[in-house]
């Protein structure tokens, strides 16, 4: 593993430790700041996941991966914190994301890396037409590409998370993966 990314998954996991997430995904009472309705709009993800990721490759609609997230609050509610195990068949990892509503700006933000790919990501988001968008852009192979997650909450127990990318500024997308997540119980 890369030094760098190694330091930073240290410094993320010793500051998950330091935080403290609050019992059961609950945020501790005493923080008004981040007690506001766009605070809490991510509230349905807390919890326990399992998710299937299917995609189609070589013309054919495949199963991917299957992941299982763990989301708690943490910052005395201020922010989510995702850990994440992907089982990619022959390649599994793990990531480590930090969500959080930015009063300043009025948006979400979620700050991504993973012991894969050596990269920190930052994706900004917010809601539109009923669904979780966040959106960040990326060099892949050289190119830039904007790449977007759509999130779509069918039930407390149930949501869809579709991976898109664009290779014209966002004037269209191509999906590459939807993740149909279910909590576990």
């Amino acid at each position: 593993m890369h030094r760098s990314l190694r330091n930073r998954l240290l410094a993320a996991l010793c500051g998950c430790v330091l935080l403290a997430p609050a019992a059961h995904g609950q945020a501790p009472k005493g923080n008004a700041r981040c007690s506001t309705a766009q605070q809490a709009q991510f509230d349905f993800w807390l919890g326990e996941w399992t998710g299937t990721e299917k995609g189609v490759r070589d013309g054919q609609l495949k199963t991917l991966s299957t992941t299982h997230v763990t989301a708690s609050k943490i910052l005395d509610g201020c922010a989510l914190l995702e850990l994440n195990e992907v089982d990619a068949g022959e390649v599994a990892f793990k990531s480590v994301t930090v969500r959080a509503f930015d009063n300043q700006k009025g948006t979400w933000m979620l700050h991504y890396t993973d012991n894969i790919n050596n990269t920190f990501q930052v994706w900004e988001g917010a809601q539109v037409d009923g669904k979780w968008r966040f959106s960040t852009e990326r060099v892949i192979e050289g190119s830039k590409v904007l790449v977007r997650l759509s999130w779509t909450v069918a039930s407390k127990d149930q949501v869809t998370w579709q991976i898109e990318r664009s290779t014209d500024n966002g004037a269209t997308w191509t999906p590459r993966s939807t993740i149909e997540f279910t909590r576990k119980k």
